[in-house]
């Protein structure tokens, strides 16, 4: 075989090389995502992003997230491509506790497309429940014991100035008795001499 026979064979091997990245570049598959594939948050998501690794064509590529039940809770296309073409971007309503199957569909800009699914999981820890307000108990009415019985107002005792009792029942104190003992001998005194007086 001659050289120019084996020169058209390698050109052909070589354009076949050169051609392989071009070919690879052709798949836009997903990058990475939040909430990130398998992942378990507590906090539910207010959207879903996804982003790709070659550009997209929007009027072919789309985003649908499924609930537990199967049920399609939020999904758009073309209107979801971010400004640098590779990202999308899905509002979600509020999201309940459950794992969320996401289906995205990827279309490169020279009309390769790719499908693909992942999920993640919403647990949110449940809410703690009010405790129970304090109820004002009522107050305990006095026992006849705690209420206090008007006390008996004491008598006022006698003063000095005031009359002895033991005096008023008949005793009499010395300062009476000693003019009386005098008078009396006075009395006896006078009789005495009288007495003398009428024997002479």
């Amino acid at each position: 075989m001659s050289r120019r026979h084996l020169v058209v064979p390698a050109l052909l091997a070589v354009l076949a090389l050169a051609a392989m990245p071009a070919l690879a570049l052709g798949h836009a598959e997903l990058d990475s995502a939040t909430p990130a594939p398998d992942s378990t948050i507590e906090i539910a998501p207010a959207e879903l992003v996804a982003t790709f690794t070659e550009a997209l064509d929007g009027s072919k590529s789309s985003l649908e997230v499924r609930d537990p039940a199967g049920s399609v809770v939020a999904s758009g296309g073309a209107e979801l491509l971010g400004a640098d073409g590779i990202t999308m971007t899905l509002p979600l309503p509020a999201l309940g506790n459950g794992t969320y199957e996401v289906r995205w569909t990827s279309a490169a800009t020279d009309g390769h497309i790719e499908r693909g699914t992942f999920s993640f999981t919403v647990s949110a820890p449940p809410s703690p429940s009010p405790s129970p307000s304090a109820e004002p108990t009522a107050s305990p009415s006095p026992t006849p014991s705690a209420i206090a019985s008007p006390t008996a107002t004491p008598s006022p005792s006698p003063t000095d100035g005031g009359a002895n009792p033991a005096s008023e029942a008949g005793g009499l104190d010395a300062s009476t008795l000693l003019p009386i003992a005098v008078a009396i001998l006075v009395v006896v005194a006078i009789a005495a001499y009288v007495m003398r007086n009428r024997g002479k």
